[in-house]
């Protein structure tokens, strides 16, 4: 067989020129993975194994058992749900029980109730009621012809038009027999007056055998004491 030198130059050419880019390829490789290893602090990961598959069930056909076949003519019982037991299942944790609360017990109310007032003692602010003077002439146990009869009573003033801008002691003297008497001398003592008058004169504001003793132009409160008096005093 003939040898042709130019073609084995040319294969040889080929040769060298594959062989450069493979080494260039390698040291572009080289460089790629050394600057991925000293940007990622010196490590890299490589790609792990992909994950297993996942599994998946497939339904399986459940078989189903036959009872025994009804004889001819006979109608097939009907089956019966039998009650399956129940299992009791005992959860045991923690019991809350609630603390009794404090009830505030109900608050007595205290009713109103009056006040205590003063009551002011009574004074003589008006005319006295006329009274019965000592009128009876018989002589009494103590040897006085004259003695009072009932009790003194406080009226408003109605023997002028002073009203209570007049205060007074007012009366009447009757006989043994109860007939009004005039001219019977009346003495009036106490709380700094000293005071006569006569039966008769005052007879129109209070009637027949009146008298009246003017205390004060307001009502006051004092004690007072009338006594019939006869001409020896």
């Amino acid at each position: 067989m003939a040898s042709y030198p130019g073609g084995k130059a040319a294969r040889s050419s080929i040769y060298n020129v594959l062989a450069s880019v493979l080494t260039a390829l390698a040291i572009v490789i080289l460089c790629v993975v050394g600057y991925l290893v000293f940007t990622s602090g010196g490590s890299l990961s490589l790609p792990g194994r992909a994950g297993a598959p996942t599994q998946f069930a497939l339904p399986s056909a459940t078989p189903t058992l036959g009872g025994p076949t009804p004889p001819a003519g006979q109608a097939a019982a009907e089956p019966t749900s039998n009650p399956q037991p129940t299992a009791e299942v005992a959860v045991s944790g923690a019991v809350f029980t609630a603390e009794p609360s404090h009830t505030p017990r109900p608050t007595t109310t205290p009713l109103p109730t009056a006040l205590p007032t003063d009551t002011p003692e009574p004074t003589a602010t008006g005319t006295a009621e006329p009274t019965t003077a000592p009128t009876e002439a018989a002589a009494t146990e103590a040897g006085f012809a004259y003695v009072q009869r009932g009790e003194i009573t406080y009226r408003d003033n109605f023997a002028n038009d002073a009203g209570c801008d007049w205060a007074g002691i007012a009366g009447q003297v009757f006989d043994a027999a109860g007939n009004p008497e005039d001219g019977v001398i009346l003495h009036l003592t106490g709380s700094g007056l000293d005071q006569r008058t006569e039966s008769g004169t005052a007879s129109e504001a209070y009637g027949p055998g009146a008298y009246e003793f003017y205390l004060s132009g307001a009502p006051i409160a004092g004690a007072y004491r009338v006594q019939i008096e006869d001409g020896d005093g």
